[in-house]
C-alpha cells in the first residue's frame, strides 16, 4: 500500500510552488507514482478526504499521522465484480463520510478513516445512487433478475434503511440532481465544486420505461409516488431537476437552431411551462460552429438556470416559473462558472478571452478581466468555490492556474501546477513533482 507523507509548508518556499501574490499553501503531500490520479477531495474537521480510482484516501492535514486508504476491492463480493470508482458516489454527512454504489452497497466512515457501517445489499446491487441532505437514495436490482428493482433510502448519518419502493420499470434510471456547474459542451460534464456536498431537494426522478422517456417522482422523504409523466426526449441527458420539486427537458437543437425546453412539477406530473430558444452559435476556435456544436442544453446550476442566444446575449431565467430574470448584452460571453452571488463569463476574442463577472440577482457587471487565450482554444479545467473562480492554463510542460476572487475580478496566479478541486475558500493544487497542495483564501 502508498504511503502519503505530509509535510506542513510554513515558510512557504517550494522549488516549483511559488505564486505572484506571494500565497503560502497551508500543507503540501508528496503522491508516489502508483497513486492515481485525483478526482475529488473533502475536508471533515481537520481530516483531508480524497478519492482516487482505487478508494479513498483519509489524511491528517497537521502532518501527524500517515494517509489511511481504504481500497474499494476489500468490498468485491467475487472475482467477477467490477469495481467502477466513477460511479460510487461520496458525501459528507455531518462528521463523516458515506460511499454508495455498485458493488460497495452503502458504507460509512468517520473523520478517521474508521468503518462505522456496512449494508452490503446482500442479493442485490446498488447500480446507481445520489446524495440527499440526511439521506442516499439508490437504485438496487436483484443480482438474478435486473429487472426486479427498488428505490431505496438510507440514512447517510447511520446507514439504517428509510424506506423502500419497488419499481416495475425496465431498465430504471436515477436522473440525479446536479449541485455543481456543468460544462457548456455537455450537461453530464462537471466543473469542478465542492462534489462532496449532499443535494437539498424534495423530488427524486427516475426515468423508465422501454424508450425511458417515461419519468416517475418520488418523495425523498418517504419514496411516496408524487407524479408520473411522459417526456418528449428519451435521452437521459437531456433531463436534469431543477430547484426543489422541477425536472428540466430539452430538445437538441433544430435546422433552425432553436432549442425546445419543457419543466414539468415533480409534485403533480403537471406542465410548469415551456419555451423555445436559440441555441449558442458563438464561434470558437477548434469547436464546431455549428448550432449543436457545443452548447446543446441550458446551463443548471445550484438553483439557476441560463441559456444564451446566438448573439452571446446571456439570460437568466427562473426555474420555477421559466420567467426571465434578467437578460445581457449581446457579445457578454458564455456561462463558465457559478457562484453563490456572481456568474462569470467569458468572451472567447482571438488572442485572448475576456472574462466577467454578473451579479447573479442583476445580471450588472462586477468586473472583467482578460485571461490567456485559453477558453479559445477549448475549455480548460475549471472550479467554482465559495468565493474564487479558478481555472488551468499554460501548457503540459509549463501549466498555470489563475485565481480570480469572484467579487472584485483581483486575481493570483499559482505556476507550474494544475487544479484538482475546490472546496470552500480551499483550493486543492497538484504540481508538475506530483506535490498536492491545499492553498485558502
Amino acid at each position: 500500500m502508498a504511503i502519503l507523507s505530509l509535510a506542513l509548508a510554513g515558510c512557504g518556499l517550494f522549488d516549483d510552488g511559488a505564486d505572484d501574490a506571494g500565497s503560502v499553501p497551508v500543507w503540501e503531500v508528496s503522491l508516489p507514482e502508483d497513486v492515481d490520479p485525483l478526482s475529488l477531495v473533502g475536508f471533515i474537521e481537520d481530516r483531508v478526504v480524497v478519492k482516487t480510482t482505487e478508494g479513498i484516501w483519509f489524511g491528517d492535514a497537521s502532518g501527524d499521522t500517515d494517509w489511511q486508504l481504504i481500497d474499494f476491492e476489500r468490498y468485491r463480493d467475487s472475482d467477477t465484480d467490477e469495481i467502477l470508482a466513477g460511479a460510487i458516489e461520496v458525501g459528507i454527512f455531518q462528521d463523516q463520510v458515506t460511499i454508495a454504489g455498485h458493488p460497495v452497497g452503502v458504507v460509512g466512515f468517520s473523520a478517521s478513516g474508521s468503518e462505522i457501517f456496512r449494508l452490503p445489499m446482500e442479493d442485490s446491487r446498488l447500480v446507481s445512487a445520489a446524495m440527499f441532505q440526511d439521506s442516499v437514495v439508490g437504485i438496487s436490482c436483484l443480482i438474478e433478475d435486473e429487472r426486479a428493482c427498488s428505490l431505496e433510502a438510507f440514512s447517510g448519518p447511520s446507514g439504517t434503511s428509510l424506506w423502500r419502493t419497488p419499481l416495475e420499470l425496465d431498465t430504471p434510471i436515477l436522473v440525479a440532481p446536479a449541485n455543481g456547474p456543468q460544462s457548456l459542451r455537455t450537461q453530464t460534464q462537471q466543473i469542478r465544486t465542492d462534489s462532496m456536498t449532499p443535494s437539498d431537494v424534495e423530488t427524486v426522478f427516475v426515468a423508465g420505461g422501454s424508450d425511458n422517456a417515461t419519468v416517475h417522482g418520488y418523495s425523498v422523504a418517504d419514496g411516496a409516488e408524487t407524479a408520473v409523466f411522459d417526456t418528449s426526449y428519451a435521452q437521459s441527458q437531456q433531463l436534469r431537476p431543477v430547484g426543489t420539486n422541477g425536472l428540466l427537458e430539452w430538445s437538441l437543437p433544430n435546422d433552425g437552431c432553436v432549442v425546445s425546453l419543457k419543466a414539468w412539477d415533480g409534485a403533480t406530473g403537471e406542465t410548469a411551462w415551456d419555451l423555445s430558444l436559440l441555441n449558442s452559435a458563438t464561434e470558437l476556435a477548434n469547436v464546431s460552429t455549428t448550432c449543436a456544436g457545443h452548447m446543446v442544453g441550458p446551463r443548471v446550476s445550484q438553483g439557476h438556470l441560463i441559456t444564451v442566444d446566438t448573439e452571446g446575449r446571456p439570460t437568466l431565467t427562473d426555474p420555477a416559473t421559466g420567467r426571465a430574470v434578467w437578460q445581457g448584452q449581446a457579445g457578454d460571453g458564455l456561462p463558465v462558472g457559478y457562484g453563490a452571488e456572481v456568474i462569470v463569463l467569458a468572451t472567447p476574442d482571438g488572442d485572448s478571452d475576456e472574462v466577467r463577472g454578473l451579479d447573479i440577482g442583476t445580471g450588472e457587471e462586477l468586473w472583467t478581466f482578460t485571461a490567456p487565450p485559453v477558453f479559445t482554444r477549448g475549455w480548460p479545467p475549471m472550479a467554482v468555490g465559495a468565493t474564487k473562480f479558478v481555472f488551468e492554463h499554460g501548457d503540459s510542460e509549463s501549466p498555470a492556474i489563475t485565481v480570480l476572487d469572484l467579487r472584485t475580478g483581483e486575481s493570483a496566479t499559482l505556476e507550474n501546477q494544475t487544479l484538482v478541486s475546490v472546496q470552500g475558500v480551499s483550493i486543492l493544487t497538484q504540481s508538475t513533482n506530483r506535490v498536492l497542495r491545499l492553498y485558502q483564501w
